[in-house]
């Protein structure tokens, strides 16, 4: 089994959240999560933390998507080193589909290289116990959301815009 960056990187923040007891992470908890890791590299580095993946984002409905994340997210469930829940949450109009790590699977041969394991986990601390509408909003408040946010002020979402 052959694991792309982002698969590690998916991997490793379901084990960060195993770590702190939450039990599972959204959908859109895992789209922001890789997000505001790729926006803190590119301020950090000026680089994708994802270049080798060339992974990209667009603007939809609820914020920024990566069709990547919903093809790694899969692959990974196919190998069996995650798993996926299906719930009806009260107030939402579609199911939750919450994700979480197969603790019987040894990860550790998953690993990135030090340092990015060192970034990974110092940004992913920094979200990962925010709640779905806090993380939403930290997305919503990079520049690449803002500045994307300011030009459609009285035309709507542009679906599909690049935020790359």
């Amino acid at each position: 089994m052959k694991l792309t960056r982002l698969d590690k990187v998916l991997l490793w923040i379901l084990k960060a959240a195993d770590l702190v007891k939450i039990k599972d992470l959204s959908k859109m908890q895992m789209h922001k999560l890789i997000y505001m890791l790729d926006v803190e590299s590119r301020k950090f580095s000026g680089r994708s933390f994802f270049e080798e993946d060339n992974i990209r984002f667009q603007r939809e409905d609820r914020g920024p998507i990566s069709v990547d994340v919903y093809n790694s997210l899969e692959r990974l469930e196919s190998f069996g080193l995650i798993h996926k829940k299906i719930t009806k949450d009260v107030g939402f109009t579609a199911p939750r589909h919450g994700y979480f790590i197969d603790k019987s699977r040894d990860i550790k041969k998953h690993k990135l290289a030090e340092g990015d394991m060192v970034f990974l986990s110092s940004v992913i601390e920094d979200y990962i116990n925010l709640k779905q509408r806090d993380l939403k909003d930290a997305a919503y408040d990079t520049e690449p959301m803002r500045s994307v946010i300011k030009e459609e002020r009285g035309k709507g979402v542009i679906k599909g815009r690049d935020l790359n």
